[in-house]
């Protein structure tokens, strides 16, 4: 799961860090600092939709740790 998030963060992090690297120069264009504000906003978009989904998951992983204490009889439940 880290592994897998990982992933899906480096990715959209490298992106606000150039789109904020670009915003800085002052050699960049009205236009080029546009962009980089959208891909800025994109990917971090794109993280807390991850942060999201992580959070979900940990919330069900609780859920399911926990469980709600139901008695269950195996035999029963295959016949």
């Amino acid at each position: 799961l880290v592994a897998s998030v990982q992933r899906e963060m480096r990715t959209p992090l490298t992106a606000v860090a150039l789109a904020a690297s670009v915003m800085r120069d002052t050699g960049a264009t009205p236009q080029e600092r546009e962009d980089a504000a959208r891909v800025a906003t994109a990917a971090s978009g794109h993280l807390l939709e991850v942060a999201r989904d992580v959070g979900d998951l940990a919330q069900l992983e609780g859920v399911a740790v926990g469980g709600e204490g139901v008695e269950c009889d195996p035999r029963a439940e295959l016949e």
